[in-house]
């Protein structure tokens, strides 16, 4: 099985405990745009009048265009160290 295949394996596993869980979570691409938000998230947003913000709306949105700007420097250099092999 190549490196790709694994990889995906391990997405779709993911991705399947998230459609189970009751916690909020999302997924993002290593530009830092939302490919995916679970069911948690689209309930979260419809009980807080904000079907609008649903997965399916967010999708390819940049979390940094979202997140306010007092913010915006920890969440970058988290993320920058979690992309550097740091972990959380």
């Amino acid at each position: 099985m190549g490196k790709g295949n694994v990889t995906r394996g391990r997405i779709f596993r993911i991705m399947q405990a998230l459609e189970r869980s009751s916690a909020v979570s999302y997924i993002l691409d290593s530009q830092h745009r939302f490919v995916y938000c679970n069911p948690a998230w689209d309930h979260f947003a419809r009980s807080n009048q904000g079907s609008q913000l649903t997965g399916e709306s967010v999708a390819g949105t940049d979390l940094f265009d979202v997140v306010p700007s007092v913010l915006t420097a920890y969440y970058s250099d988290v993320f920058q160290h979690v992309l550097s092999g740091g972990g959380i």
